[in-house]
């Protein structure tokens, strides 16, 4: 029987954490949703790369290929909604 370990917890929490934020069922100080919104982001589009990859190139085992898709699914929410909202961010300040 395959477990998970304790980073596959903590990517599936930031997900889920980020998914309840991003649909309004509690609300959460902004800055903490920037980094889990970026969090979920990194996590996701890592995981789809490493998938689209296997489509070409199988060498992921089957324990691999799901905990990805796992991974996908827990922060595709987040992900939609932090990138939806990039051109509401003042990039200006950051420019320096």
């Amino acid at each position: 029987m395959n477990v998970f370990k304790l980073f596959d917890y903590f990517v599936i929490a930031i997900g889920v954490i980020g998914t309840l934020s991003a649909l309004g069922v509690f609300a959460m100080p902004e800055p903490l949703v920037v980094v889990l919104g970026i969090a979920s982001t990194f996590f996701c589009l890592f995981s789809v790369i490493l998938l689209v990859l296997h489509a070409y190139v199988p060498r992921l085992s089957i324990t691999e290929y799901r905990r990805l898709v796992l991974y996908t699914f827990s922060n595709i929410v987040p992900t939609i909604y932090v990138l939806r909202h990039l051109k509401e961010t003042p990039w200006e300040h950051f420019a320096g």
